[in-house]
């Protein structure tokens, strides 16, 4: 029989926190890994004893249903995948730009809770040394993360807004294409040689002599059922021409005047739809100082706008027959300047120019201040021609709030400019509008 020896000491046996669950999830959810790492801080010997920790400290997917009385604990097995992640601190699969840290933080739940199944020493030590690579691998994917956005902040700038791919200014629509303008007729001219000319009725002549200025007076599908009718015009001194559509819409939007300080020192802005779309009065962009070319028209006129009320929904107890459709709920006149030069249109809108600085202009009466404006030009400019006052009414679009003669004032400035300024036009204007 041998000798008798006494049992040597068991080793020192070490005691986790019982919140060792709770550090995981705090540091999955970025508050600070220090906790973890200092609880985790172990010695390479020795036992290691995890104390009793409720089931719900961990998330769902990490708890495995309890092992029956007398039997073994099963260890928690991560995954392949896992596991060579960890090893290797590469970024997660399908990652283009920055690490996801989603892969590294679920090796270090699966590494936890083998850790706390283990059935032995070794196993535990064995799972603590993933549970330290996974928080390694999770340390560094987040700080490659937070770079990353660091990076992007500084780097790629916010998506410029959408441009307005909308027309730069919007004409009437039109059935035919081609269209008969004439200008101011000649007094002297009988209504019926006019008709004749026309090849239209009495009637309609006699419209186009009161109307006086330059308008459109018939319109054709054909260019040349009109262009027969230009020599009879001229023999009586009219001056008319043929104008398509195309190249209405081929003339330049105009450019905003926002600011005069005398009749040929203005500030301009480059503004699609200027006057159809305009700032407030108090907002006004500064633009730049411009002083205009020889001016060579004047068109001056009102354009007149309206708020439409909401039409009432139809009811099939209520006879909507007879109720009122979009009816005005508001509306105004915007006087309007439009001074054709070479280079193109300048525009000045009533409650969108700023008149301080000229001469005896009123600031507080908009529309005495544009007649001072619309004095001050012609004084400065007395050879150029003034087409007479326009007004153009309001017409709505479908499903438009809002209606307005912009449109017209659009068409009938353009077929102005192609009248007086088109072939031979500039001649005509040189030599006080005659024929």
């Amino acid at each position: 029989m041998p000798a008798p020896t006494a049992k040597p000491p068991p080793p020192p046996e070490r005691v986790l926190p019982d919140n060792l669950d709770a550090l995981v999830r705090r540091a999955m959810s970025g508050g600070g890994v220090g906790a973890l790492k200092q609880a985790l801080s172990v010695p390479a010997t020795g036992a290691v004893r995890l104390a009793a920790a409720p089931v719900g400290s961990l998330p769902a997917e990490a708890v495995e249903p309890g092992p029956s009385a007398g039997a073994a604990p099963e260890p928690i097995e991560p995954s392949g995948e896992a596991v060579a992640l960890v090893a290797s601190g590469a970024p997660a699969p399908g990652a283009v730009t920055a690490a996801s840290p989603v892969a590294p933080l679920d090796a270090l739940i699966a590494a936890a809770g083998e850790a706390r199944a283990a059935p032995d020493v070794a196993t535990r030590k064995a799972a603590l040394e993933r549970v330290r690579a996974a928080l390694e691998a999770a340390e560094r994917t987040v700080e490659d993360n937070v770079d990353h956005e660091e990076a992007a902040a500084t780097t790629d700038p916010e998506p410029p807004e959408p441009p307005d791919e909308g027309p730069p200014f919007r004409i009437p629509l039109a059935r035919h294409p081609y269209a008969l303008v004439i200008g101011a007729v000649p007094s002297g001219v009988e209504t019926g040689a006019l008709a004749s000319a026309l090849e239209v009725d009495v009637a309609t002549a006699r419209v186009a002599v009161l109307a006086g200025g330059t308008r459109i007076v018939l319109r054709a599908a054909v260019a040349t059922d009109l262009e027969r009718r230009l020599g009879a015009l001229a023999a009586l001194g009219v001056i008319a021409a043929v104008i398509s559509r195309e190249e209405l819409l081929a003339t330049a939007a105009a450019r905003g005047c926002v600011a005069a300080a005398a009749a040929d020192s203005w500030r301009v802005i480059d503004a699609p739809r200027w006057g159809a779309e305009r700032p407030e009065p108090a907002r006004l962009p500064m633009g730049d100082l411009h002083i205009p070319g020889e001016p060579l028209l004047f068109t001056v006129g009102e354009v007149e706008e309206r708020r439409l009320r909401t039409e009432a929904e139809p009811s099939r107890w209520q006879r909507t027959r007879y109720s009122a459709g979009a009816t005005p709920s508001a509306e105004g006149r915007i006087a309007v300047i439009d001074v054709h030069t070479v280079d193109g249109i300048y525009r000045f809108v009533e409650g969108a120019v700023d008149l301080r600085h000229l001469r005896g202009a009123d600031t507080n009466a908009q529309r005495q201040a544009m007649k001072l404006l619309q004095a001050a030009l012609v004084a400065r400019w007395p050879e150029v021609p003034v087409e007479p006052k326009r007004m153009c009414v309001a017409t709505a679009r479908p499903g438009a709030k809002t209606a307005d003669g912009w449109p017209a004032w659009e068409e009938h400035t353009r077929v102005c400019r192609l009248l007086w300024l088109g072939t031979h036009g500039a001649e005509r204007v040189r030599n006080g509008g005659g024929a």
